[in-house]
């Protein structure tokens, strides 16, 4: 799989699935890309029950860790699976510790995703 269709894919996922991330900045990357994400402080004021599968995608670094692991617990108490696999892979896919980090390739990342899509004539 390339980046592209993981974008593609994460796309599709974040519309029946939960993805969080841990704050506006992280965000609005995904969603300069299309992805819908809840940031941390957002998700005791949605209806978590909604979804049966989330995508914990706080950065590597010892803070998100530590967020990772208590979202994990919170969210995995409520009967939702987390799905690590998707986790790994997107880090696997985009080799960065903070997704921030992401920003730099952003416009790329969209000019190619509507090329993909056909939005660019």
């Amino acid at each position: 799989m390339k980046k592209i269709d993981f974008l593609k894919f994460l796309r599709d996922y974040s519309k029946e699935n939960l993805i969080i991330v841990e704050g506006k900045k992280d965000k609005k990357i995904f969603a300069e890309l299309e992805i819908s994400t809840y940031a941390i402080y957002e998700i005791f004021k949605i209806n978590i029950y909604r979804f049966r599968e989330a995508l914990i995608l706080t950065d590597r670094d010892k803070k998100g860790k530590k967020i990772y692991r208590f979202l994990y617990n919170y969210l995995s108490s409520e009967g939702i699976t987390i799905n690590e696999k998707i986790r790994n892979s997107f880090f696997k896919f985009f080799k960065v510790t903070r997704i921030e980090e992401l920003r730099k390739d952003i416009e790329k990342l969209k000019y190619i995703l509507d090329y993909e899509l056909g939005k660019i004539l």
